[in-house]
């Protein structure tokens, strides 16, 4: 099954974090894609939890206790969900910085600001 767009940019993301060792935490939370009901009801069953960012960064800086990216459609298009509100309000309220990133090439650059890359 190819990746959709928004896959495509995530992957990208992960693939240029395994250059550095600082970043060998960053991890995808898997609480989207499609999939069978079935598999569904085991993922729910074991904690996953609609309106979760798509990448975690367990990594405290400034303030904040880590990072979240919500990956969103290259083009602009993709809006979050009601639970992705709720959950980006949560992780503010609970110092977490959260961001919404829509190419490879924004996320990276959010990365970098927060770990102090560039």
């Amino acid at each position: 099954m190819p990746l959709s767009p928004e896959e495509v940019e995530q992957k990208a993301v992960i693939t240029w974090s395994l250059m550095y060792d600082k970043l060998k935490w960053l991890h995808h939370v898997p609480n989207g894609g499609l999939r069978s009901k079935a598999t569904a009801g085991k993922l729910k069953g074991q904690g996953v939890k609609a309106g979760v960012a798509d990448l975690f960064l367990p990594f405290g800086r400034d303030g904040w206790h880590g990072l979240y990216i919500e990956m969103k459609r290259p083009d602009g298009k993709g809006k979050q969900s009601k639970d992705q509100k709720e959950f980006e309000e949560h992780c503010h309220t609970e110092s977490y910085l959260y961001v919404v990133c829509n190419t490879a090439g924004e996320a990276i650059n959010e990365i970098q600001t927060y770990m102090r890359m560039n």
